[in-house]
């Protein structure tokens, strides 16, 4: 049965001086050979096409939300490392104020619990990072492992409080620790 689509008037595409030669190879006459493999009107109407529409959906929907999750993992990783950062440099703020002599003796003669602001050298050029420190006298005390008895103080602790700051000024992560010492000193 011929297809609507088919012309009927079909004229060979090659010439055959012999009977014994095979008839033409042309589309419409392997069809009429072959009825299976005629031409048919679709019958899908877009199934397949909205099938993959949904599939092409779902994929970009699974792609925007990894996106998103990297990008998270991207910010927490970011917060750990400024986290990290500001504590050390909070840390050698207070260290770097204690480890400074003079520093002790003028926090001393403000008097006790007066405080010392002490602006650290930090890496405020170089990073963005800056630092202080605030020292505090506290007073005097028993060094402990260095006297004799309750009586007899032959040493004695000038004890201090220092608390060191730290900021990162492009994102604002702040940090503030304390850290307590004593300086042993000759009792008399």
């Amino acid at each position: 049965m011929p297809t609507p689509w088919a012309k009927t008037n079909m004229r060979a595409t090659t010439v055959s001086a012999s009977p014994s030669t095979p008839p033409s190879r042309c589309a419409t006459a392997v069809a009429r050979r072959y009825p299976m493999m005629q031409m048919t009107k679709p019958r899908e109407s877009g199934s397949a096409l909205m099938v993959a529409m949904v599939m092409i959906f779902m994929l970009s929907i699974m792609s925007v939300s990894v996106m998103r999750s990297s990008t998270l993992e991207k910010r927490m990783t970011i917060n750990a490392i400024q986290t990290a950062t500001t504590f050390t440099v909070a840390e050698s703020a207070t260290d770097e104020v204690l480890n400074d002599e003079t520093n002790l003796k003028h926090a001393q003669a403000l008097g006790m619990n007066k405080e010392l602001v002490v602006k650290t050298s930090g890496n405020e050029a170089d990073r963005g990072i800056r630092s202080a420190a605030r020292l505090y006298y506290v007073g005097i005390a028993p060094a402990e492992g260095f006297s004799f008895g309750e009586g007899t103080a032959t040493f004695q602790a000038f004890r201090y409080r220092v608390r060191g700051i730290s900021e990162i000024k492009a994102s604002g992560a702040q940090r503030s620790i304390e850290q307590g010492a004593y300086q042993v000193v000759p009792g008399g």
